[in-house]
């Protein structure tokens, strides 16, 4: 892997700021859209069941809108009163 490390950076050698920005953004930014493809298409697989304790679960869960929507719908019930 360091020979391959090598191979690919040595044509930067004498240009410093390219292998910089190569270095810290470009193979990263490649090593996470891989990670993310690799992630999204593990969630995607189908197959995988959940048992019904955890739909009930995922039910029972409240999004951050619903909680504004309840929120909103107090504050205008208060302010009538």
């Amino acid at each position: 892997m360091q020979e391959s490390a090598k191979f690919l950076l040595s044509s930067l050698k004498e240009n410093i700021h390219l292998k910089l920005v190569v270095v810290v953004i470009i193979i990263p930014t490649i090593c996470n859209g891989i990670q993310f493809w690799i992630t999204d298409n593990f969630l995607k697989k189908e197959g995988i069941k959940i048992n019904s304790e955890e739909q009930e679960k995922k039910d029972d869960i409240v999004s951050p809108t619903e909680i504004n929507l309840i929120i909103d719908d107090k504050i205008n019930e208060a302010a009538k009163s």
